[in-house]
């Protein structure tokens, strides 16, 4: 097989240790894919504030009249069930790359996936409410999964197998070349001197 490529600041673990480092990242990313904020707002009027923390599964309001922290009802998770999907695929995609199942890139891709929603709804809110001078509300997206996710790629890559073919010269088939690029045989030198 081919020969593995190695980073200055790789992870070498074995492969008990490479398992078991692979179902604690995709049990974390489960958990904050289902419990991590995603979404920050934050609105203002002479004498009223509000600021709330919202998740999938809870959110948590601050505001003029009080407090409260609300854990959402299963049927409005019910309803948001492929956003929770999107929210698991980050894990699934970090299991597989720690079990050495697919690529860096590919797991890049998967983690970008789980918070691209939220992030592209957050940051047309955030655009919206900057454009509309002195704007009272304000909506900022908090991919926390997204940020754990690409840390855990850059700071704990993983070794990966480079492919044989990669490095090995091109060689074109023999009518592929020119003709200066083909050798003669020997039996064909010999039969030049020869008189007939």
């Amino acid at each position: 097989m081919g020969a593995i490529e190695s980073g200055p600041s790789e992870i070498v673990l074995k492969t008990n240790d490479m398992s078991r480092f692979a179902k604690i990242t995709g049990v974390t990313m489960i958990l904050l894919g289902v419990l991590a904020p995603i979404l920050i707002s934050w609105s203002s009027y002479p004498g009223y504030y509000n600021f709330s923390i919202q998740s999938i599964v809870w959110a948590l309001n601050l505001g003029t009249y009080g407090s409260s922290f609300q854990i959402i009802p299963f049927y409005y998770i019910f309803s948001t069930f492929p956003m929770l999907i999107l929210r698991l695929v980050p894990a699934s995609v970090i299991f597989r790359y720690y079990q050495g199942k697919t690529t860096r890139r590919r797991a890049l891709i998967g983690i970008i996936v789980g918070d691209i929603l939220f992030l592209a709804e957050g940051l047309l809110f955030l655009i919206i409410s900057f454009s509309m001078f002195m704007s009272p509300f304000f909506l900022i997206p908090f991919p926390l999964q997204m940020l754990v996710g690409l840390f855990l790629l850059w700071r704990y890559p993983i070794r990966e197998p480079t492919k044989p073919w990669e490095s090995s010269k091109v060689t074109k088939l023999w009518w592929e070349k020119e003709s200066d690029e083909i050798v003669e045989s020997s039996n064909d030198k010999d039969d030049g001197n020869k008189v007939w």
